[in-house]
């Protein structure tokens, strides 16, 4: 299974904005890598965002993976190109004015640090296929659809919606939260569901409950073909469905 990583992932943008034409505008080369319209400034501005994030992520991660990473200063100058990187998305000058940053000290410290987290890690996140996260989306969808046409009150309807747009958005930006994005979201939505099971557990809330279990059920099948089960409890899936029948 291809590693997904949080430093794999960092690795496969930098690869892949590495390998487009120098000539081309800088903020369309992003566009590109990451599947964005560049007419579109708040995607432009969220994948930014979510660049950096990552970047922070992973040097948190090098410093724990990489003998000496914190007194080296090649190590330093190359976290510093990478978070540079995020001033240039906006940018309509070409690409080779900016790409000197992804030199050979950055490509070498992310294939050793991808290296030596897998190492230290050897249960490491594996790559979600598209057709789970398509599964997955479906059913936030239909939950979607039965919380805004079912007869729970309005605040609940409205949380509930923010939370599941929320989980639509980790979706979105899978490529570069991967899991932990989902699993954060889905905290939320469990969270927000459990605390109102009074409301929830009425006769006319059915068929959110049985939405709901779904999406539990989507979730935990993605995370599993993810290799992340290990980070929850063996008995999750079945708490999780026990959650929504005794609800």
């Amino acid at each position: 299974m291809e590693d997904f990583s949080p430093i794999a992932r960092l690795e496969a943008i930098i690869l892949k904005a590495n390998s487009m034409d120098g000539t081309a505008a800088t903020k369309k080369v992003w566009g590109k890598v990451f599947n964005y319209n560049t007419q579109d400034r708040l995607s432009v501005a969220d994948y930014a965002f979510e660049y950096l994030r990552l970047v922070e992520r992973v040097e948190v991660y090098l410093s724990v993976v990489v003998k000496n990473y914190a007194t080296s200063e090649i190590n330093k100058s190359s976290m510093i190109s990478l978070k540079e990187l995020v001033f240039t998305f906006t940018s309509s000058s070409q690409w080779n004015a900016h790409n000197s940053k992804i030199n050979d000290s950055v490509l070498v410290l992310l294939e050793m640090g991808k290296a030596l987290y897998h190492a230290n890690y050897p249960e490491s996140e594996a790559k979600i296929e598209n057709e789970y996260i398509e599964e997955l989306r479906e059913s936030l969808d239909a939950l979607f659809q039965s919380v805004f046409n079912s007869d729970l009150s309005r605040e609940l309807r409205l949380k509930l919606s923010a939370d599941i747009v929320q989980m639509m958005n980790s979706l979105k930006f899978y490529e570069v939260r991967g899991s932990d994005g989902l699993q954060e979201s889905m905290s939320m939505l469990v969270g927000r569901y459990a605390f109102n099971s009074a409301e929830l557990k009425k006769d006319e809330a059915e068929d959110v409950r049985n939405k709901f279990n779904n999406v539990f059920s989507k979730f935990f099948a993605a995370m599993s073909h993810a290799n992340t089960l290990h980070q929850f409890l063996d008995n999750a899936p079945d708490i999780m469905k026990q959650l929504v029948e005794k609800l």
